[in-house]
């Protein structure tokens, strides 16, 4: 075909039929287009269906104590707009706010039998090129989004209140009440919070060099950019931290390998970017020493005048891990590692769990491993 060396299509389409939540017909569409033979051009379009899962659906009721500023606190209730503020009274709460006490607030978490399936829509398109004129060398760039309606997510607490107050959402409002003088009951769980967006893309490239006198080396670099998240259930803002969701703008690995004979060694570079959190809390409850930014603005009388801005720095961090191993002439391969060689700590967090750090960081410390794996 003139000015394709490759031209290629695939259609699908899947019918599923659910005994809760009835039937349903999804396609795709994708096509690959080599106009050169170093040069592949490739995209995709997808609709997707998630039914909820059964921990979703029926999953017990159990505590959790989160961290939580209630907008109708003492230290909040007076940087409200007058309509949240006529809210925090009709719900019961002292004219002026309440005396919240203990910042981690007892909640109840657990299924949710009203779910409904999630829809979604994605889109990818993106090359390949592997020069000629470079052997052993490859990159690959994507874009990417996935548009989404009737998310499930797991609504956080802060996110429950902070929408029934400041933002009058009967919704949120539905799923907590207060005792007399103010205090809280609170269910979170998983709900269909409205829509969501997110875009970005992701580049990997590689090369292998030509065998040597000292063996065979290779590098991979894998990067992922996130452009965009938005919606009524972005789980927060790109570069932006809350409570277990991360909002990384890039994450990048980079990969070196050395192999010669039946030995090899590998080291991995792990990249996540920096982030800012809402810090405050701490503020409101005297702990600003804990925010990297408190940017408390006083009147005369000593009262902040510009509430919920205090914020807190996540650092990026980077991590290395090394690796050595031997391929035995009995099948197996001895393999002995050490993660986080630099002893690197994860950045601290003052919406993680006791003020520490996100679990997706490492764990302060460095790790040592063996591992024998054996053929048959």
């Amino acid at each position: 075909l003139p000015g394709a060396r490759l031209l290629d299509f695939s259609v699908a389409t899947r019918y599923s039929d659910y005994s809760n939540f009835g039937d349903t017909l999804n396609s795709k569409f994708g096509f690959r287009w080599k106009p050169i033979d170093d040069l592949m051009v490739r995209g995709n379009w997808a609709e997707g269906f998630r039914a909820p899962s059964i921990s979703e659906l029926f999953a017990g009721l159990g505590d959790s104590f989160p961290t939580i500023a209630d907008p109708c606190n003492l230290a909040s209730f007076p940087g409200l707009d007058p309509a949240a503020q006529q809210r925090c009274i009709a719900q019961g709460v002292p004219n002026g706010g309440y005396d919240q006490g203990n910042p981690q607030i007892r909640i109840n978490v657990g299924g949710n039998p009203n779910l409904r399936p999630e829809l979604s829509t994605s889109k990818t398109l993106g090359f390949v090129y592997n020069p000629s004129w470079l052997e052993g060398f490859d990159i690959s760039l994507d874009w990417w989004q996935i548009e989404m309606e009737d998310t499930i997510t797991v609504t956080t607490g802060q996110t429950i209140l902070d929408g029934c107050i400041r933002e009058g959402r009967q919704d949120f409002c539905a799923l907590f009440t207060r005792n007399p003088g103010g205090s809280l009951n609170l269910t979170s769980g998983p709900t269909n919070f409205g829509d969501l967006k997110v875009e970005g893309y992701d580049m990997t490239v590689g090369y292998r060099l030509p065998e040597t006198a000292w063996g065979k080396f290779s590098f991979t670099w894998d990067t992922t950019y996130a452009s965009k998240s938005e919606g009524s259930a972005a789980p927060t803002a790109i570069g932006e931290y809350s409570q277990s969701n991360d909002g990384w703008r890039i994450r990048s690995n980079l990969a070196a390998r050395w192999e010669m004979g039946d030995w090899g060694a590998t080291w991995n570079v792990r990249y996540y970017d920096d982030q800012d959190e809402n810090c405050q809390t701490m503020v409101d409850y005297g702990y600003s020493f804990l925010c990297s930014e408190p940017n408390v603005e006083l009147d005369a009388n000593g009262d902040d005048i510009n509430p919920l801005d205090g914020e807190n720095h996540i650092g990026a961090t980077t991590y290395h891990d090394l690796s050595v191993y031997w391929n035995a002439p009995w099948n197996a391969k001895i393999t002995l590692g050490l993660n986080n060689a630099f002893d690197k700590d994860p950045p601290r967090s003052v919406q993680a769990f006791a003020n520490s750090f996100d679990e997706q960081y490492e764990l302060p410390g460095r790790f040592y491993y063996m591992r024998y794996s054996q053929k048959f």
